[in-house]
């Protein structure tokens, strides 16, 4: 993952990139349908999906940009109990749950899952 920026919507971007040869054609597709099924997904905790490409024999998506930590780093930071980590993750899960606090604002977590 790179940080970019898009100076048409003057935004910083997350950028996935793929360096492929051209008889990498499955890696290319694998990426597509990483960047559909992102686009398809509406969710507080899911970066939205701005972009998807090629450029000079690689491929790209082109994410929102979301500032904060690792998933990783959040991990072994807060070292969460697995009801903590459901409730970030997934949060329509938690709702099976007993209750329990949730924070105003989930942490930032970027990458992938």
């Amino acid at each position: 993952m790179y940080l970019g920026y898009d100076p048409d919507l003057d935004r910083l971007v997350a950028l996935k990139l793929l360096h492929t040869d051209s008889g990498e054609r499955d890696l290319r597709e694998q990426l597509l349908a990483e960047a559909q099924a992102r686009a398809r997904l509406s969710h507080p905790n899911v970066v939205s999906v701005y972009d998807v490409g090629h450029y000079e024999g690689g491929s790209f998506i082109a994410l929102e940009y979301v500032e904060g930590g690792t998933l990783r780093q959040w991990l072994r930071r807060e070292r969460p109990s697995w009801k903590r980590i459901l409730e970030v993750l997934w949060p329509p899960g938690a709702a099976s749950l007993p209750p329990t606090p949730r924070l105003a604002a989930a942490p930032p977590l970027v990458g992938d899952l």
